[in-house]
């Protein structure tokens, strides 16, 4: 099979042109070449040489020695970096290519292009995989997984890219082999988790994720033994009803999604019980993960919300039809988290745990606090400080010396008068109430 020279970068050819001319050969490998053939664009090239690193970096005028120790430069044409690796240093060497594509992870991902005849080279069975819609370990998953066991998840997240299956001694290994996964960097386990869940993902790349017991491994370190110190590892499952809820919502932003897995992992670690649980206890989980601080903040804040809610649920009046009692709602949010989180997700975790758990009037109660929250950002009500039409320096202005302790509590009775009332927002009114309210006291 000759690979179509058209899908592949020119720079790609002045790299390898310029190996040529030195007198060595060079290979477009992994994933790009999947990509190509199966009529993607690669997000990233890899080239393959038997230049050495110091022979390369001698060849090219612009190299980042960056990777050298395992065998790896970076080439920049035209300043976009491009990996070109050695199979001659490295720790260890693959000494050629197909010991290289050898130790790579899966067959689909063990195929290589001879870029001076475009020839593809495919020694372990890509393209049958391919085919046959499986992800598949290269020659020994056992040791492929024990090399490196962040693969296990690169299993699923790969599967779920694709729509594939997972090879069966490729998932029976997995599993097996699961508990190795949080020897892994966090920040690596982190980067997987984000984009699996930044995918098409569907209940059946989540159950497959549970079933190999890849999630029950992280989740124990990272949340289990954060928020329950010193418990008792579980491995738990969830029911068919929450398969379908990831289906139903597939496409939401993985922010949503991780948080909706975390709601129902902390339900059934905890004995199928709602709690209470500390936001910052929370927020340390994700942080450990070294999750960026939007993120884990925002997850955090997601999942400490949702079970805020849930938590106080069975003893508070039906509010969640009356927009003045939302809105508050949205205030306790902020006040509670200092973010500025949408309470319409807040509220629609809520209403899907529900769901999850067979409770249909809690499902029906929160629908119905989503669509009210809906028309409180519709209909541009205020809500928070900032949405006020007055501010700070126009309480100095009424009050004058006396306003300096008196700001923040003259903020928030505008707010309760716009909350209560869309139409009172408007500066001259709120500025004589205020007047009032600080004349009376």
């Amino acid at each position: 099979m000759i690979i179509d020279r058209e899908k592949i970068k020119p720079e790609i050819f002045k790299i390898s042109s310029k190996l040529a001319q030195a007198g060595y050969k060079s290979y477009l490998v992994g994933g790009a070449v999947r990509d190509i053939i199966f009529g993607n664009v690669p997000n990233d090239y890899d080239i393959l040489t038997d230049a050495r690193c110091s022979e390369i970096a001698g060849i090219f005028k612009s190299v980042v020695p960056y990777g050298m120790k395992h065998g790896t430069v970076l080439v920049v044409i035209g300043r976009t970096p491009y990996d070109v690796t050695s199979y001659n240093d490295g720790e260890p060497a693959p000494l050629s290519l197909e010991n290289d594509l050898a130790i790579r992870d899966f067959t689909i991902n063990a195929m290589a292009c001879d870029l001076n005849g475009l020839e593809l080279i495919d020694l372990f069975g890509g393209l049958e995989d391919y085919a046959k819609k499986q992800i598949k370990c290269v020659v020994s998953a056992e040791a492929r997984f024990k090399k490196d066991p962040l693969r296990i998840l690169r299993a699923v997240r790969q599967a779920a890219k694709f729509g594939f299956e997972i090879e069966d001694a490729t998932f029976e290994s997995a599993k097996s082999l699961s508990h190795l996964i949080t020897a892994a960097a966090p920040e690596r386990i982190m980067n997987e988790l984000v984009k699996l869940f930044d995918s098409p993902q569907n209940g059946k790349y989540l159950r497959c994720l549970l079933s190999i017991n890849a999630w029950h491994e992280i989740f124990h370190k990272y949340y289990q033994n954060v928020i329950f110190p010193g418990c008792e590892k579980k491995f738990f499952t969830l029911n068919d009803e929450c398969y379908k809820i990831f289906d139903e919502n597939s496409s939401k932003r993985y922010g949503f999604k991780l948080a909706l897995l975390i709601i129902f992992s902390l339900y059934r670690a905890a004995g199928d019980k709602i709690r209470f649980y500390e936001y910052k206890k929370l927020v340390k989980a994700l942080f450990e993960l070294k999750f960026s601080k939007n993120d884990f903040d925002e997850i955090s804040a997601l999942v400490f919300l949702a079970y805020y809610q849930l938590s106080k649920e069975p003893r508070c009046e039906s509010w969640h039809g009356d927009i003045i009692k939302v809105k508050e709602a949205m205030i306790d949010h902020r006040e509670l988290t200092k973010q500025k989180i949408e309470a319409g997700e807040v509220f629609s975790l809520c209403s899907l745990f529900g769901r999850s758990i067979g409770d249909s009037a809690m499902e029906a109660r929160f629908a119905l606090a989503v669509k009210t929250s809906e028309k409180a950002v519709t209909e541009k009500h205020p809500v928070y400080i900032e949405d006020l039409d007055i501010n700070g320096d126009d309480i100095k202005r009424i009050l004058g010396m006396e306003a300096g302790n008196c700001i923040g509590e003259a903020l928030r009775y505008a707010r309760s008068l716009a909350v209560a009332d869309p139409a009172c927002n408007r500066k001259e009114f709120l500025k004589n109430k205020i007047a009032q309210f600080f004349k009376k006291d």
